[in-house]
């Protein structure tokens, strides 16, 4: 049951639970169901709830601040509402203020070959110099692309998405209606003057990310969108091809259920894609599929268990996957995890699960407010020597400067000097227990799979010349190979190498390597002597 009263033709809020309802030069003083400080600011409410937030008020309007999910109302068609993030604000009879915060968000960044850095996102300036929502840097100085992007709203003026084209061109998909003040929506082009794309001027949704062939013909589209702009006719479920010759759209099979987030061309050029759909058609892929033969299809038994945001792949074409996923069937991955053509496998580094922080209400009567975070990977980036960097939100910074625990797992480097002319191939000795995740030669660059447990004390054979793994108490065990692991490759190679066997749980376990020197002779023979 609500009361809802009003003082001096001014509509006073009501609540669930009786409490005191006042009004100061005819202005709602706002309620909460449990007592707190109502104040007035020249006829204005301002309210204190039981989190760390205030509601203040602009031009005697309420303003909601939030901080947690909470209901927005309206008073008389004023309006209530504000985030400080991107949203829409409305009102009833016709009466309205807008207030659009730009926070400086840089969603995306690409660098032309001569160095140049393009960014979008969500901002009004960059280095002093006026810029709305993209900008370029060239090395010096910080420029603006024309009058930037922008739309009707607040929440439409957002870059998201920010690739350089071969010719040089730049591309731009978001949340935007309009690029250089011309109609271009979510999706538009750069080559000193904005230009839509498209027939009908881009897309009916927004656009989250770009991929551009090699050779520009073709440019790949990924995000919320259903159809061309006003076209129904057509289906393009949030992915699209779009031909640069013809400035044309084409579906690219039966498309998705749910957001595109990501795609990515492999080194062998197939198209990635990723994201929080679960289906293509009637076909099962979950959260990231791979385009074959005009159909979209899964990788391996669909195995993760939530969303991937991003993906890249390293110098052998192993496909890294980023996201909010936490695990590969049973394994905990969180956050990262390896395709090698075959199975999801997990790196050598995990990090903290999941985790609760409460914040104590003010009072008895405020409830406590409990927020639940896990590792978010939401970019990665490969570097030279394939070193890989991630970021997103797995440092789990919360309310009150609250910092998340920071942690992982890893497999250490030994140094293991090949003393012979020739290459060798090694034996690996482990004693458990733990559970063999893999052993990889950083030097060379190979790296072989498993999934094997091995028990208390038991001892194990790793023979990378003969090809098998045996077991003091269970005898072959070379089905704990995972598939797609080139076994043959592992070798020493002359000099230094570079070695490390990830164990998971196994801190205890004993690794030992054995190899036998070899030289090429004069009849380009190898000799060896025992190591």
């Amino acid at each position: 049951m609500t009361v809802r009263t009003t003082n001096f033709g001014v509509m006073v809020e009501y609540t669930t639970t009786p409490h005191t309802r006042t009004t100061n030069f005819g202005v709602m003083v706002e309620y909460t169901t449990t007592p707190h400080t109502r104040t007035t600011n020249f006829g204005v409410m301002v309210e204190w709830y039981h989190t760390p937030y205030v509601r203040t008020s602009t031009i005697g309007l309420m303003v909601d601040y939030y901080l947690l999910p909470h209901s927005r109302t309206s008073t008389i068609g004023l309006m209530v509402e504000y985030d400080p993030y991107w949203h829409v604000r409305t009102s009833t009879i016709g009466l309205m203020v807008e207030y659009c915060e730009y926070l400086n968000i840089f969603n995306a960044i690409d660098i032309w070959p001569n160095g140049d850095v393009y960014i979008t996102g969500r901002f009004k300036d960059v280095g002093g110099v006026k810029a709305e929502n993209v900008a370029m840097w060239d090395g010096t100085t910080w420029h603006a692309l024309g009058t930037g992007l922008y739309g009707s709203s607040c929440y439409e003026r957002e870059g998201l998405a920010i690739k350089v084209h071969p010719s040089g061109d730049v591309y731009v998909a978001g949340r935007f209606h309009e690029a250089g003040g011309d109609p271009a929506y979510h999706i538009a082009r750069w080559d000193g003057t904005w230009y839509p794309i498209g027939p009908r001027w881009g897309l009916n949704g927004d656009v989250y990310t770009i991929e551009i062939k090699p050779d520009g013909s073709e440019i790949y589209f990924g995000g919320e969108f259903t159809d061309e702009r006003g076209d129904p006719g057509y289906v393009y479920d949030r992915v699209v091809k779009y031909t640069v010759a013809t400035d044309t759209f084409s579906q690219m099979g039966d498309g998705f259920d749910d957001t595109v987030l990501k795609l990515k061309l492999s080194p062998s050029g197939e198209l990635y894609a990723a994201g929080k759909f679960l289906h293509s058609g009637t076909h099962s892929v979950k959260y990231i599929s791979v385009f074959r033969g005009g159909t979209w299809v899964p990788l391996g038994n669909n195995a993760l268990d939530d969303q991937v945001d991003t993906i890249e792949f390293d110098s052998k074409s192993t496909l890294i996957a980023g996201g909010h996923f936490q695990f590969i069937g049973a394994i905990p991955v969180r956050g990262i995890a390896y395709w090698n053509g075959s199975n999801w496998l997990r790196p050598d580094i995990l990090f903290p699960p999941e985790f609760t922080r409460t914040i104590p209400g003010p009072d008895p009567s405020c409830p406590d407010v409990i927020f639940y975070d896990h590792p978010n990977i939401m970019a990665l980036l490969m570097g030279e020597d394939d070193d890989l960097f991630a970021g997103g939100e797995s440092l789990s910074y919360m309310p009150g400067g609250y910092k998340g625990p920071i942690s992982s797992d890893y497999s250490g480097i030994t140094r293991v000097t090949n003393t012979g002319s020739a290459e060798t191939n090694p034996t690996i000795y482990i004693k458990g227990s733990g559970l063999l995740r893999y052993i990889e030669n950083e030097t060379s660059k190979v790296k072989v799979y498993f999934d094997l447990d091995i028990l208390e004390d038991e001892e194990i054979f790793i023979d990378f010349d003969k090809g098998t793994i045996q077991s003091t108490i269970r005898g072959d065990l070379s089905y704990g190979l995972q598939h797609g692991s080139d076994y043959a490759k592992l070798t020493l190679i002359p000099g230094e190498n570079k070695m490390a066997v990830f164990i998971s749980d196994g801190v205890g376990s004993v690794v030992r390597i054995y190899y036998t020197p070899t030289h090429w002779s004069v009849d380009s023979s190898k000799t060896g002597e025992a190591y």
